[in-house]
């Protein structure tokens, strides 16, 4: 497959700091390379500013197919970051790159396993990206190639937000279960190293569901880290991860989002929902040529971002 070198960014963003978007990071990459020429497609009601040097192309908040067929004609490749369902309008994202001659496509899979039916069953908002997944396969006699990339936990946020169970400030852990259970995860930085690797690699990775980590890690592992690093011991609550699951899914049915997130930890905590993938999966960190990292040195990071 010839280069793929005129890259479409949908969800870039310039929000930076700790909790700064996913699309912040991949638009870095991106445009940190001599090999691609980036485009950024803003939606007109964002507020978002970007670097005057970077073409922008601001379409309409519903993503009309005219509209995307023409920002899209003449690109390689369009990239996801949006970090969540468009409300069915991915499909339609898909159509108008098949429309407009683009060679690939890669979705906003970023996270869980989402060919785990177990998965997608105890977190049932994982469905659409399953469902992309499909229809992106159903598509590749069109000429339009893919790839997922999934990539667990978003290590740095999840720690520096508290959502993994740990709080820094007050140095407090909430450990689930043994806390033995080793699961695969990934900061953003390596994330968006993965998405420039897979388009520097378009033979190798198209029309594939690859997974990459930057680690495999337990509860108890990231805990040692940060009492090592911290240099005390942590107080540490230990919680049932089903009792966890039950509160996850009763928040879940009461649209309670940030509470069902449990569901999200639970797809990595709990063993077979294909959380950890060099044991369940293929690792395709040495395909694509991503280095993997360093417990230490991540949680290093965090703290040092932490104010």
């Amino acid at each position: 497959m010839s280069a793929l070198k005129k890259i479409v960014l949908i969800g870039a963003s310039t929000r930076t700091g700790p909790t700064g978007n996913l699309g912040t990071y991949v638009l870095k990459a991106l445009t940190s390379s001599p090999d691609f020429d980036v485009t950024v497609i803003s939606r007109k009601s964002s507020e978002s500013t970007f670097d005057l040097s970077l073409k922008v192309i601001k379409i309409s908040d519903d993503y009309p197919e005219d509209e995307l067929v023409q920002a899209f004609t003449g690109q390689d490749a369009v990239v996801l970051t949006t970090g969540h369902s468009l409300g069915g309008k991915e499909f339609g994202i898909v159509d108008a790159a098949i429309k407009a001659g683009v060679k690939r496509f890669i979705p906003s899979e970023f996270g869980s396993n989402s060919q785990n039916k177990g998965a997608v069953q105890m977190f049932p908002m994982m469905a659409p990206k399953a469902k992309l997944v499909d229809y992106l396969r159903s598509k590749e006699s069109s000429g339009l190639t893919w790839t997922s990339i999934a990539t667990g936990i978003f290590f740095d946020l999840g720690l520096v937000s508290g959502f993994m169970g740990y709080n820094i400030a007050a140095r407090t852990a909430t450990i689930w279960d043994s806390g033995d259970v080793r699961f695969s995860t990934t900061v953003r930085p390596t994330v968006a190293a993965a998405v420039a690797k897979v388009l520097a690699h378009p033979s190798e990775t198209a029309n594939k569901y690859l997974y990459i980590s930057s680690f495999e890690v337990s509860m108890n592992e990231i805990l040692q880290s940060l009492e090592k690093a911290t240099g005390g011991k942590w107080d540490v609550t230990h919680v049932n991860s089903d009792d966890q699951v039950k509160e996850g899914r009763e928040a879940l049915s009461k649209g309670e989002f940030m509470k069902a997130g449990k569901l999200v930890l639970a797809a990595s905590f709990k063993p077979g929902l294909g959380g950890n993938f060099v044991r369940d999966e293929t690792l395709a960190n040495e395909l694509i040529g991503l280095p993997k990292g360093d417990l230490d040195t991540a949680v290093a990071e965090v703290l040092k971002a932490v104010p």
